[in-house]
This record gives C-alpha cells, structure tokens and sequence, in this order.
C-alpha cells in the first residue's frame, strides 16, 4: 500500500484521524479451501475500532484469490498478465481470440477466479498459441484434409 498512513473520517467515531495498519497472517475461507495469507487489520488511531478500508480489503481479497489459484493449479493473475503482454495482446484482444467477454482477461488479471474449464483454456492456449495470434505461435484452423 502506500507508504504514508491514510487518514479519513471515522465512521465510529467521527474524528479525521489517522488510520492504523497492522498486517497479520490468517487463514480464510475461499470457495471449498481454506488458505492463510496476510491480511491487513485497519484501526482508527483516535478510538481504536476496526474500520474497513475499501484499499486494504480489495488487496487482500486478491491475495486470498490467487491463494486459492496457487492451492487448485490454476493460472494465476501474473502468468496471465505476462503471457499476454509478452505477445503482445490487450485484455480485449486476448478474450476476443479465446472467445470469452471482453472484460474476462481483466477481470482474471485483477485477481477474478476462473472456472476450470476457463483455465484450462487458458493454460491451453498459453502452452499451445492463442488461436488467431499473429506471431506464428496461434493454432491455424484445420485444413480440408484434416478435417
């Protein structure tokens, strides 16, 4: 997070203080697995009672997601983001030529959970080629012959 504390209004006590972030490993509940990650405990420094902080919870939420990912085999945010950039291809453009939705590769990337069929798309293609890539690593389509 940022290096300096965050200050805001407490919604308990309100007083625009300074927050207080302690970071503490626990353990989670994702989907049918429990994983243990750090997680960030945010108090007020004025009356000491635990505030959610939209910053803090999105991060260790992702952090717990790509847990989860590492724990059942699964692509994680940062191959996805790698094998797409090193091929030079957006979000849109990644998801268009796997035939997912637009927002599918960002959602993914941004810590999202795919299904298991969706990742094994992914970890198809990013073994075998994006279908339609231009840089001779995409699978063609089937000949006459080989069809």
């Amino acid at each position: 997070m940022k290096n300096e504390k965050p200050m805001d209004i407490c919604p308990f006590c309100a007083t625009y203080c300074e927050y207080n972030v302690k970071e503490n490993v626990e353990t989670v509940e994702v989907g049918d697995i429990q994983v243990t990650v750090p997680q960030h405990i945010v108090t007020c420094a004025h009356c000491g009672e635990e505030i959610d902080v939209p910053e803090y919870s999105i991060a260790d939420q992702r952090a717990a997601f790509e847990a989860y990912k590492e724990a059942k085999g699964l692509v994680s945010a940062k191959q996805l983001k790698d094998y797409r950039r090193e091929h030079h291809l957006t979000a849109v453009e990644m998801a268009r030529l796997l035939h997912l939705g637009d927002k599918t590769i960002t959602r993914f990337e941004t810590g999202a959970i795919q299904s298991e069929s969706v990742d094994l798309l992914l970890k198809l293609a990013m073994r075998y080629g994006v279908p339609g890539l231009e840089d001779g690593r995409g699978l063609s389509s089937p000949t006459k012959q080989e069809k």
